[in-house]
């Protein structure tokens, strides 16, 4: 029996708690601590942000943005933001996209005169992926269908970003 059956199997049918085990698979590391509970060591290590990812369907709507997006009480906010620029759009726009894949992508038609820089690089990251320019303001009424709007840090002007999710299959 391979050894992550066994884990599994001993915490769903005997709810025994499992002590300290350390497994290596396809070479991600996983550490199964007392109560089940796994230490990630790698791709995204904030809950929240891998909790809402992992939830994600084809259509769903998440949106990236900097530290003054508003974000309406109806949808969760995942504030990441510690200070000024950290972490930055970018930052967690790659931590993102390495463990999710958008098939579309809205953005504010002023980041184009605004944040050419910013622009940019999400060409570089996404330049496959159809985009759809909105006014900022519309964009904001479209947060209300996202799953969550992740808060970073950047303070650079309409650095914000809905991505829809891609099948995968």
């Amino acid at each position: 029996m391979r050894l992550e059956n066994f884990i599994i199997k001993n915490l769903t049918y005997t709810k025994m708690e499992v002590t300290v085990t350390y497994v290596k698979r396809l070479r991600k590391r996983l550490l199964i601590c007392i109560g089940g509970n796994i230490m990630k060591v790698n791709g995204i290590l904030n809950s929240d942000v891998s909790r809402v990812l992992s939830y994600m369907r084809h259509t769903d709507l998440i949106c990236i943005g900097d530290c003054g997006l508003p974000c309406p009480e109806s949808v969760e906010l995942i504030d990441l933001s510690v200070s000024k620029n950290l972490p930055s759009f970018l930052q967690v726009l790659d931590a993102v996209l390495s463990d999710y894949k958008a098939e579309k992508i809205f953005l504010a038609k002023e980041i184009e005169e605004n944040n050419p820089q910013i622009l940019k690089e999400i060409d570089k990251r996404l330049g496959d992926v159809p985009c759809t320019f909105m006014p900022h303001d519309e964009l904001k009424e479209n947060l209300n269908k996202c799953k969550a709007v992740i808060r970073t840090g950047e303070m650079t002007p309409y650095a914000n970003i809905i991505l829809q999710s891609a099948c995968i299959f």
